[in-house]
């Protein structure tokens, strides 16, 4: 039997889940956008998420890398092929699945697929500077824009 939750992920502050590319010279991170041109999170990256913020967790619940929590989180979230090692060639399968793409909900999705200037305004360039730890100024050469979902 498969068990079915709902939910929604409500974002409190602007957010950046990126392509892993951006455009020379004018961008360095590039926002991941949907068929429709829409900001979206991935099924996949929600679950990495969530793994992570577990695996920080059982850190804390086990104090220190092994023991039940983390036995727990490799059950839920399943365990990657081992090439050394004990159980090196064994994996076991995620427990949890993330349904699907998590995309802008209804009625907003709707209205900013039929309006490409509202389409693009979901989206905006954040431009930043690295600060030099000695100076504690801008650091040469060091200026970016990342793209950021609203």
């Amino acid at each position: 039997m498969t068990d079915v939750i709902g939910l929604r992920l409500r974002m409190l502050s602007d957010w950046h889940i990126g392509t892993g590319g951006g455009v020379h010279g004018h961008l360095d991170r590039r926002v991941q956008r949907d068929q429709d041109g829409l900001p979206y999170v991935p099924a996949k990256t929600l679950a990495g998420v969530w793994r992570d913020a577990c695996e920080v967790a059982a850190h804390a619940l086990d104090s220190g890398p092994a023991g039940v929590w983390h036995d727990w989180v490799d059950d839920l979230f399943g365990t990657q092929h081992h090439t050394t090692g004990p159980g090196r060639g064994t994996s076991r399968p995620a427990r949890l699945a993330v349904g699907g793409a998590l995309r802008m909900p209804g009625r907003m999705g709707e209205a900013l697929r039929g309006r490409p200037q509202l389409r693009q305004a979901a989206a905006f360039l954040k431009v930043g500077v690295a600060i030099d730890p000695a100076t504690g100024t801008a650091a040469d050469e060091e200026l970016r824009a990342e793209g950021m979902a609203r």
